[in-house]
C-alpha cells in the first residue's frame, strides 16, 4: 500500500511540473502575440487597458507572460485584433477555443 501511495505522489509531482511548464509556455506564447498584435495596430498598453477596463499591471502581466487573460478577455482581444480566440493558442490546441465562449 505504501508503494502505491508513493508512486501516486511521484506521478502527481511530475504532473505538477508539466502543468507549470505548460502555463509558462502558454503565457509567453500569448504574451508575445498580444504585444505583436497591439504594436501592429499602433496601440499603447494604456489604450488597451482603457478598452478592456483592466489595470496597467494586469495587461502588462499578460504581455510579459506572467499571466494569461481569462477567456472573456481573449474574446474581447480577438475582436480588437480582428482574429479568432483560437489564434491565441499554439497549433493543435484550437479545439479548446471552439468549446468556450464569453461567460459573464
Amino acid at each position: 500500500m505504501f508503494t502505491i501511495a508513493k508512486i501516486k505522489l511521484e506521478r502527481s509531482e511530475a504532473n505538477k511540473s508539466e502543468v507549470i511548464a505548460f502555463k509558462e509556455f502558454l503565457g509567453e506564447y500569448v504574451g508575445g502575440l498580444l504585444r505583436q498584435k497591439r504594436k501592429s495596430l499602433g496601440l499603447s498598453q494604456s489604450e488597451m487597458c482603457e478598452f478592456l477596463s483592466v489595470t496597467q499591471t494586469a495587461y502588462s502581466s499578460w504581455e510579459i507572460g506572467v499571466r494569461v487573460p481569462k477567456i472573456h478577455y481573449l474574446y474581447e482581444l480577438a475582436a480588437v485584433f480582428g482574429c479568432s480566440v483560437a489564434d491565441f493558442l499554439p497549433s493543435g490546441m484550437e479545439c479548446v477555443a471552439e468549446h468556450g465562449g464569453p461567460q459573464k
